[in-house]
């Protein structure tokens, strides 16, 4: 094995020595921990999309990775070997894109140097617990939604061929069909009607889409907004369909 550079991460007494050796575990067998899941290309990766996020432009990768890492400054290159550890073992469950974007939020020059300083982690932790917080009270929002669902198809005909999501968002009065007016009066919430849109459950006609101008103004953000409750929404159809 190539002899590695004893190195310390700022965050936790983790060297690239130690991260890279192969150590035993309980069951006496050596567990070679070498392979990385997270790569110093994947760190450099969400580095520039950040930035260029951060810029309003787009951005280039290197094509020969090896090298432009041959020809990157010394110190910039320690700072991006060092987060690449960091990323691997002590905060290997961080969104590397979401760490990215709180760095420019506190920094426009944000740089290699500031991936391992505590503030942008700090921040990050603070982002993330906000997020989780609004995860949750989406989840309740969508279980209580898909009660009314179900409450409302009881003694409503089914269509043979549709699952009961895609039946409810059949019914109508008149040339509108009723989950339009079902969202406006608040029984059901943003995600679930997103997602009856995406999979083209419900596809709305120009006077529908007036009767909706939040989500029609802001349909690739709920969109994206859609993919982080997407398979909890998947569950609670499935319950529906039982």
């Amino acid at each position: 094995m190539v002899s590695m550079p004893k190195t310390t991460c700022l965050y936790k007494n983790v060297t690239i020595q130690k991260y890279y050796q192969t150590q035993t575990t309980k069951e006496n067998t050596t567990k070679d921990i070498s392979v990385i899941k997270i790569s110093d290309y994947d760190v450099y990766c969400a580095f520039r999309r950040a930035q260029a996020n951060a810029a309003g432009r787009g951005y280039r990768l290197p094509q020969d990775w090896g090298s432009f890492k041959e020809k990157m400054a010394k110190q910039n290159s320690e700072w991006l070997y060092k987060a690449t550890v960091y990323f691997n073992t002590t905060y290997s469950n961080i969104d590397l894109d979401g760490f990215m974007s709180c760095g420019f939020e506190l920094w426009k020059g944000f740089t290699y140097k500031h991936f391992c300083d505590r503030r942008v982690l700090e921040l990050y932790i603070q982002k993330d617990k906000i997020k989780k917080r609004k995860l949750e009270s989406t989840h309740v929002e969508i279980t209580n939604s898909f009660k009314f669902i179900e409450e409302y198809l009881t003694n409503k005909p089914h269509r043979s061929g549709y699952s009961q999501l895609q039946n409810f968002c059949k019914f109508r009065e008149g040339e509108v069909r009723n989950i339009i007016s079902i969202y406006n009066r608040g029984k059901i919430d943003t995600m679930t009607i997103m997602y009856c849109l995406v999979h083209r459950y419900l596809i709305m006609t120009d006077d529908e889409r007036t009767l909706l101008p939040y989500i029609s103004q802001r349909y690739r953000e709920l969109s994206e907004n859609l993919k982080s409750v997407m398979e909890f929404i998947k569950e609670e159809e499935l319950k529906l369909n039982e």
